[in-house]
């Protein structure tokens, strides 16, 4: 993937991947959406709001990815089957009284990203399916049997708080320097949690206890743990707490069965399947960052 940093001339256009645009008002529409889902604007920090918007960017940069990965794949849906669910959805809406052009301004939409809806809608929703059977479900457990077998981790980390950020890159740097000297064992994790760590575990030498992968810390977090080995430490992580040096001081083997986590399996594999579309179209595409939003 390759990057071109320019300015926003109009401030719509934000960024582009190959020929698609990704719009302010198509990004603002997902922050609307997730704010209201969650209740949370008004308790979230201003270094909150970048991160979430800088998520929200790159999830749409890969939808993209991906939509064009079917189409390159002979996957998607294009030509005569998109003119038919495009009428088809045209007359579904005039039979209930409604143009398709009071239903894109209703929605807030252009034609081209009521296309663009339709061809997500359906095809990767069919791609997936192509792959959602029991022999799958079982190789995908198996290959990520710790996150799914009720694996335990007890964990530890060093935190500096959300509140405390000023300026991430310097945070960043000083939590990477920070694990070079437990690596280069100048100094212990025990000893580095009670001297730099902003948690209430800074005295226990940021012990946090148990977690599994379903529960209870957020998602970044158990994702780096469980990426871990006992004894190792990652690099700085972001979560909506702050930022962290996370270790792994012990793990308990699980015992459930691929048949008994089926729900989170089929949500493990369409992660699974969206990041390794997308990063299989990556490389072919030219991504430039238009502007902030």
């Amino acid at each position: 993937m390759l990057f071109a940093y320019t300015s926003v001339s109009n401030g719509q256009t934000i960024a582009t991947v190959g020929e698609s645009k990704i719009t302010q008002s198509q990004l603002q529409r997902e922050w609307d959406l997730l704010i209201k889902s969650q209740g949370a604007e008004k308790t979230l920090t201003d270094f909150e709001k970048v991160q979430l918007r800088k998520t929200i960017l790159e999830k749409e940069i890969n939808r993209q990815l991906v939509l064009q990965f079917l189409d390159a794949s002979g996957q998607g849906v294009v030509g005569t089957e998109l003119d038919l669910l495009k009428r088809k959805v045209s007359n579904e809406l005039k039979q209930r009284g409604i143009t398709l052009t009071a239903h894109l301004m209703d929605q807030g939409l252009t034609s081209a990203e009521w296309e663009q809806r339709l061809k997500w809608q359906v095809g990767w929703n069919r791609y997936i399916a192509r792959y959602m059977n029991d022999e799958n479900y079982e190789n995908f457990f198996q290959q990520n049997r710790r996150q799914y077998d009720g694996t335990q981790l007890k964990v530890a980390h060093i935190l500096i708080r959300k509140e405390n950020i000023k300026d991430l890159a310097s945070e960043s740097a000083l939590l990477t320097s920070v694990k070079s000297d437990i690596e280069s064992d100048k100094l212990s994790f025990t000893s580095a949690a009670a001297k730099y760590s902003q948690s209430p575990t800074a005295k226990k030498g940021g012990e946090l206890g148990w977690i599994e992968w379903v529960q209870p810390m957020p998602a970044p977090f158990t994702k780096a743990a469980f990426a871990l080995k006992p004894g190792s430490i990652s690099k700085p992580i972001s979560t909506p707490f702050g930022l962290h040096l996370i270790t792994v001081l012990e793990e308990k083997s699980g015992s459930k069965t691929w048949q008994q986590t089926r729900k989170a399996l089929r949500e493990g594999m369409r992660e699974f399947l969206f990041t390794w579309s997308a990063d299989q179209q990556r490389e072919k595409t030219e991504v430039k960052i238009l502007g902030e939003w």
